[in-house]
């Protein structure tokens, strides 16, 4: 990958990090799923104000996890991609 970082274990939320500092922007981690303990919270968390996220990228590669990204992509979870050349063409067969 053009611009990957030099260290191997770098995992997901440093790339989205850095990327998001090379094209000068931040980023906000979304832990998801979320699993609530009750069903008072869940009521309580759906009152919660919903903000409206314009760009979602994704950064995922492998065959293993196609199918996932698959999921993310028809389900509109994600509105880019940034993946390996294999991983797309597995996306696109």
């Amino acid at each position: 990958m053009v611009g990957a970082p030099s260290n191997p274990m770098t995992d997901s939320p440093d790339i989205c990090r850095m990327l998001a500092e090379r094209l000068g922007g931040t980023v906000t981690t979304l832990h998801v799923p979320m699993i609530l303990s009750s069903a008072h919270i869940a009521a309580a968390m759906r009152q919660e104000p919903q903000i409206a996220i314009a760009l979602v990228i994704g950064v995922a590669w492998g065959q293993e996890k196609v199918k996932a990204i698959k999921a993310c992509l028809v389900g509109s979870y994600i509105s880019a991609l940034a993946t390996d050349q294999a991983t797309a063409e597995s996306l696109l067969a």
